[in-house]
C-alpha cells in the first residue's frame, strides 16, 4: 500500500486543481478574517480576542472543521479533493489498470483514505498559518500564552474531526463512480442534511437536541471544545455535548462505517464497466 499511497500524494500534489483550491481557501480566509479587522468596533468585545494572537489560532482551527459545519470551509475543500482524486480515477481506467496488476481493492481504498488524512492537515495548517500571519500583522495586545503542545493536541483533534467527511466523500464516489456525487452528495449532507438537523431536532425536546450532538459536526465541536486552551482559557464543551474520549470514539465510528461501506461497494465494483 506504500507504494500506491506515494503514487497517490504525488498525482495530489501535481494537480493545478488542487493548488486553485487551496489557493481559493486561503483567500477566503484571509478575506474574512481581513473584514474582522474592518468592523472590529462593531464586534462584541468577547469576539474581539480572537483578532489577536494566539487566540486568533483558535479562530484558524475552526475555518478548517468550524464548530458549525457550514463554516468549515477546510472540510468543504477535503471533501472536493478526495472525491476528484477518487472519481477521476474511474474515468481514466486507474483503478482497473491497478487491481489487473494485483494490488488489492482495499489497499487502493486505504491509500486514499491515508492520502484524505494528509491532505486534511496540509488544509488545517493553511487555515492556521493564514489566521495566525494576519493576527500577528493586523492585531494589537498580542500575549504570551501560547502553548506548543496545546497547539500540537488541537491540530491533531481539528484534522481527526475532518476524516468521517473524507470518509463519506470516498463512499458516495465510489458508489456512484462520480466526482460529482462525491462533491454534491458530500457538501450536500453537511449544509442541507446536517445543518437542518441541527437547527431542527433540538425544538423537538431534550433527546432529540442530545442526538444532534452524535452527529460528525457536534462531535467535531465536543472534540475540538478544548481548542481554547490555546488561549490560555478554560475549554468550555456545551451542557449537552459529549466528552471529548466519547467524540473521538464516535467519529472513529462514523469513518469506520463509512470506509466499509465503501469497501464493500468496491469489492463488487465491475471495474471493466467504469
Amino acid at each position: 500500500m506504500g507504494r500506491v499511497l506515494r503514487l497517490e500524494v504525488r498525482k495530489l500534489a501535481r494537480r493545478p486543481s488542487t493548488w486553485i483550491g487551496v489557493g481559493a481557501l486561503a483567500g477566503l480566509i484571509c478575506g474574512t478574517y481581513v473584514l474582522f479587522f474592518a468592523f472590529r468596533a462593531h464586534i462584541p468585545a468577547s469576539g474581539t480576542q480572537f483578532l489577536h494572537w494566539p487566540d486568533s489560532l483558535v479562530y484558524g482551527l475552526g475555518y478548517a472543521a468550524g464548530y458549525t459545519s457550514w463554516t468549515s470551509y477546510g472540510t468543504f475543500l477535503l471533501m472536493v479533493l478526495i472525491a476528484a482524486a477518487t472519481g477521476q480515477e474511474y474515468a481514466w481506467g486507474t483503478l482497473q489498470v491497478w487491481v489487473a496488476r494485483g494490488v488489492p481493492r482495499r489497499f487502493i481504498l486505504g491509500a486514499k483514505f491515508l492520502l484524505a488524512a494528509a491532505a486534511a492537515a496540509v488544509i488545517t495548517a493553511v487555515c492556521l498559518l493564514c489566521v495566525g500571519a494576519l493576527s500577528l500583522l493586523l492585531g494589537t495586545g498580542a500575549t504570551a500564552h501560547l502553548l506548543p503542545l496545546q497547539l500540537l493536541l488541537a491540530y491533531a483533534r481539528t484534522v481527526y474531526a475532518m476524516l468521517p467527511y473524507a470518509a463519506l466523500a470516498l463512499l458516495l464516489t465510489v458508489w456512484r463512480r462520480s466526482v460529482a456525487a462525491g462533491v454534491g452528495g458530500g457538501l450536500a449532507a453537511i449544509l442541507v442534511v446536517e445543518t437542518a438537523l441541527t437547527n431542527t431536532l433540538p425544538l423537538l425536546g431534550h433527546r432529540f437536541a442530545q442526538a444532534v450532538q452524535y452527529l460528525p459536526s457536534g462531535l467535531g465541536a465536543a472534540l475540538n471544545a478544548p481548542n481554547s486552551l490555546l488561549a490560555g482559557l478554560p475549554a468550555a464543551p456545551a451542557a449537552l455535548q459529549p466528552s471529548s474520549v466519547v467524540a473521538a470514539l464516535a467519529l472513529a465510528v462514523y469513518s469506520a462505517l463509512f470506509l466499509g461501506l465503501a469497501l464493500r461497494i468496491l469489492e463488487r465494483q465491475d471495474l471493466a464497466r467504469s
